[in-house]
């Protein structure tokens, strides 16, 4: 009888806890960890550490400001993150429809100058020209100065218009792969920055985790960029679930006259 109690919670054990899960809403912000976000400005070569963040190439050629996000998404095994999103909250009512790329700092890339990296990179003394995925400024703003060597294109959105406190989602396949093939740690980087097809002198605006209020509404919890995504369930653990269950099958049938 001992035994068979035993078997019997072995095989519940196994089943009830080692079911394999799904989560359809793990989130990470920039404000998780090591995360951290900051908008970099080719012209002053400087960064800016403030509540609103802007991308904009200005067609007028006198100035350009991409956006660096860095996710810490420790606790997680990149190759099981499925259906990633990322999104950002716009900080203000914007009448025009401003087009934004997205790309992925790959884990090597190293800046023109200075010792960041990807896993290091400061957003209160980062510039333009130490942050990783960028090149030098070169007086030509216009270029944008991206390191597209070492970056990966992770597709572009166009912002709605009067949308202050919605969120913009970049939802490209290509995202979930990048995750998903990141050889690196857990501390992933990405840039934000104008979209080359569209010219305006205009910028997209978002709100960075330092906010606690947007350019005319109350304030709420958070603002800060995040990303959203599944977990699937490793091997192993849907390979303990079927042991354990065929133990429960098992000890059922031996207790069949």
């Amino acid at each position: 009888m001992k035994t068979a109690c035993a078997f019997l919670c072995l095989g519940a054990t196994a089943v009830v806890c080692l079911v394999p899960t799904r989560s359809s809403a793990d989130i990470r912000t920039t404000a998780y960890g090591a995360g951290a976000d900051v908008e970099l400005r080719e012209h002053t070569d400087s960064g800016a550490n403030t509540p609103a963040m802007n991308t904009r190439t200005s067609s007028s050629g006198d100035r350009n400001e991409v956006i660096a996000l860095r996710f810490d998404l420790s606790g997680y095994t990149l190759s099981d993150l499925t259906g990633v999103t990322l999104s950002v909250i716009n900080f203000r009512n914007d009448s025009s429809t401003r087009k934004v790329a997205l790309y992925g700092v790959h884990p090597d890339a190293l800046p023109p100058t200075g010792s960041f990296t990807v896993d290091t990179w400061d957003e209160t003394t980062v510039k333009f020209s130490t942050m990783p995925g960028l090149l030098a400024p070169d007086g030509n703003f216009l270029t944008q100065s991206l390191n597209l060597d070492k970056l990966t294109p992770l597709g572009q959105i166009s912002y709605h218009p009067n949308s202050e406190g919605l969120p913009e989602v970049f939802s490209d396949p290509a995202l979930t792969t990048f995750i998903q093939t990141y050889s690196g740690g857990n501390l992933v980087t990405f840039l934000l920055a104008q979209a080359t097809d569209y010219s305006t002198t205009g910028q997209a605006r978002i709100a960075s985790k330092e906010a606690t209020a947007l350019n005319s509404s109350d304030p709420l919890d958070d603002y800060a960029p995040y990303l959203t995504f599944s977990v699937v369930p490793e091997p192993g653990a849907a390979a303990l679930f079927g042991a354990g269950l065929g133990l429960l099958v098992a000890f059922r049938r031996s207790r069949q006259p």
